[in-house]
Order: C-alpha cells, then structure tokens, then sequence
C-alpha cells in the first residue's frame, strides 16, 4: 500500500500541526460555503425573489456596512469581556435567524432591519474569529493559521458560488429561497463545529487606572491600520474597477472577467500560506508589504496599458496584470495579520482586530467610488494615479514600523 501511504504522507504535510486550526478550518470551510452561495445570488434573489429594486439594494448594504463599522470597536470589547468564543456562539445564532427570516421579507423596512442586524453579526463574527486565533495559538502560529484559514475559505467560497449557480438558472422563488435557508443550515453546522473548540477566556474586567480603548490609543497601531487600509484599494479594484475597465475600456472578450476572478481564487487558495512565510516579524513586515507595493504598482501599470493594446496582447496584459494583483493582495494580507497579532495586546486581541479593521471597512465604502472615478474617467492616467498611491505606501511602511516596534520593546522578532 506505498500509494496510500504517500497519499496521508501528503495529507499529513499539508494539514496544520494544531488541532485548533484544522477545527477552525473545517468550520469556515463549512460557513464559507454557504456563504459564498448567499453572496454569488443575493443580488438577484433580492431583486427578482423579494422584488427590491436595485437602488435599495445597494442603500440596504450600504447601511448595513456603515453600521458594522460604526459599532466595530464596541464589538471588540465585547469579544474581550464576554469571550470570543460565547460571542461566536451567540451571534450564530442571531445569523441563522436572520438569514431565515428573508424567506418573510416583503418590504423595503423589513430587508433595512435585517441586513443590518446580519451585517453588524458578521463583523462580531470577524472579530471573534481573529481574537480566538489570537487566544489559541502562540505569537509564531498565528499568521501562517491565518493564511491557512482564508486559502480554505476561498475554497468554499468558490464551491458556494458554483451553487448559486444552479439557483439562478432555476430561477424560481424556492431556488432562490434556499440560498438564505443553505447558509443558515450550515451557520448551524458551523455553531456545532465551534462549540467543540477549547474556551479562551475573557479579558479580566479594567482596574482602577487602566486606560480605556486601548488600542485606538495606539497611534502607531492606527497609523499602520491606516496604510493597510488604503491597500486594501486591489479589492475595489478586482471587485469593480478591472471589470468595469475589461468591458468599457478594452478590446478583450467580456467572459474574461469570470476567468480572471477564476484565476484570483485559485491562487489564493494556492499560495496564501506558502506566500505568508517570513512575514511574522518586524523586517517581514517591511519586505511583505513593500514587494506588494510594488507588484500593485506593476499591475496597475499594466491594466491602464491594456487599454490600448489589440485583442491577444490585451488578454495577456490582463492576465500578467491579474497575476502581479493577486501577489499583491497575498502581500498585503500577510503582513497585515503580522501587524493586527503582533502589535496587539494580548488582553485586547479583539479590540485591536477591531481597529484594525476599520482600514479596510472604510476602503469598503471610498474604494469603489475611487477607483472608478479614476480609471473610467481618466483613463491610464487614473491607473497611474493608483500606481503612484501604492508608490507612496511603499514609502511610508518602513518608518512607521519603525515607529510601531519602538512601542513595542516585548515584541519577539527582530527589528526593522
């Protein structure tokens, strides 16, 4: 049996060492799933099945977003003093209601209360994940688990996707309705999942003197949240820009955006943990997020180039474009848990995650209009202008760790 054994060699290697990790895999791998159905159809199951109109689709998501932003850091502290896991259980619970309850949605009123209700019971959920990741495991696993964590969740997320399929092409209001009632069926699998992880114990209640809101305090924290923030611009641009850029400003074929995203997602499930290695340290940081500065500049260079270019030499430029895109959003991932797990205190790991999320929650909402505004109005002169915003983080990263690791004498890794 040499091949059985190779095959669980194989298995063996590729698995992580800690059985909390491969627990958290298999329940985001579970929740991805359903997720990525309900997000690939909720569009059309919105508009076509609880018949909103478009316009207040995008108001109810919208708000939904501005309210998980604004309650955030709130959350975090939550997540610290009840115990991330208490607050995963809870607001699973809360989520598998809500989804359920769209199948009683018949009114604008009633879709704004619901998806703002999911949408601030999302963010807990990310904020407890990140902090029972933080409580778990130590300082050196925490990032490669990360990694490990979102190339499995891609991986359900494009499962998921491919289901969505089928209910569009049914198209029928109970196709429709079962993408709301999959991602509650497996919410609830992914509660019994979670509820076998150990317990990490909340954050002791603040003493007499103890500063509040201590990470937003932290303003080398805040200030590295920040240009991990305006990095997060490659979402808006793989989301919005390229495809509206493909289709309006180019000569190759439409189906190309699918295959791109394609191309993305298999990537990301590929690389994301080999790509994340060295990164948990101060340098790593530094040497991560300035090659992913430079291969979003590569990329946006490439995509404005594209736009003038014939047929076959445009899908090759969008294709190495999309290349030096998904190296930069690895980039950018990794060294951004380095710096939320790293520089976080370990009593407030979901406060601090909370912070740092709000970077990238506020590109959520200014990126698309950004990106947009630039690249379909002005053209490679737009894309330049991205290229030069990714050209002044390259610059800024390695002062402000510096700064950061000055404030933090007990980190273990080396220096910048």
């Amino acid at each position: 049996m040499p091949r059985v054994r190779s095959l669980r060699s194989t298995a063996h290697r590729l698995l992580p060492a800690q059985p909390e990790v491969r627990a958290l895999a298999l329940a985001d791998l579970v929740g991805s799933v359903g997720w990525g159905a309900f997000v690939a159809g909720s569009a059309v199951f919105f508009t076509r099945s609880v018949g909103l109109s478009a316009a207040q689709v995008a108001a109810g998501l919208s708000l939904a977003g501005g309210l998980g932003f604004a309650l955030a850091v709130p959350g975090g502290r939550l997540v610290d003093r009840a115990g991330p896991r208490r607050v995963l259980m809870v607001a699973g619970g809360i989520g598998i209601a809500g989804y359920c309850s769209y199948a009683l949605i018949d009114s604008f009123a009633g879709f704004l209360v619901v998806i703002s209700v999911l949408g601030v019971v999302n963010r807990l959920d990310r904020i407890a994940i990140g902090a029972l990741v933080g409580g778990l495991l130590a300082q050196g696993d925490r990032v490669k688990a990360s990694a490990y964590l979102r190339s499995v969740s891609n991986l359900g997320f494009s499962a998921g996707a491919g289901l969505a399929g089928l209910a569009l092409a049914i198209d029928t209001r109970p196709a429709y309705l079962a993408l709301p009632f999959g991602t509650a069926i497996t919410g609830a699998a992914v509660i019994l999942l979670r509820n076998r992880l150990p317990v990490v114990p909340p954050a002791p209640p603040h003493r007499a003197g103890d500063r509040r809101w201590v990470a937003l305090r932290d303003r080398p924290f805040v200030a590295l949240t920040a240009l991990f923030g305006v990095a997060r611009l490659d979402s808006a641009i793989l989301d919005i820009g390229l495809p509206l850029w493909i289709i309006h400003h180019t000569t190759a074929p439409r189906p190309l955006v699918a295959w791109l995203v394609i191309v993305n997602t298999a990537l990301v499930i590929v690389l994301q943990v080999r790509v994340a290695r060295g990164s948990d340290t101060l340098r790593g940081i530094v040497r991560a997020k300035r090659l992913a500065s430079l291969a979003m500049i590569g990329a946006c260079l490439v995509f404005g180039a594209s736009g003038s270019l014939p047929e076959a030499a445009a899908i090759l430029a969008l294709i190495a474009g999309m290349a030096l895109l998904t190296v930069g959003e690895l980039l950018i991932s990794a060294a951004g848990w380095s710096v939320r797990y790293g520089l976080a205190r370990e009593h407030a790991q979901g406060e601090y995650g909370a912070v740092f999320g709000l970077g990238s929650s506020a590109m959520d909402m200014a990126g698309p209009a950004l990106v947009v505004l630039l690249t379909d109005r002005y053209g490679l002169t737009g894309w330049g202008a991205l290229a030069a915003i990714y050209a002044g983080l390259f610059v800024a990263i390695r002062p402000v760790v510096a700064w950061a690791g000055s404030h933090r004498a007990a980190w273990g890794g080396p220096g910048v």
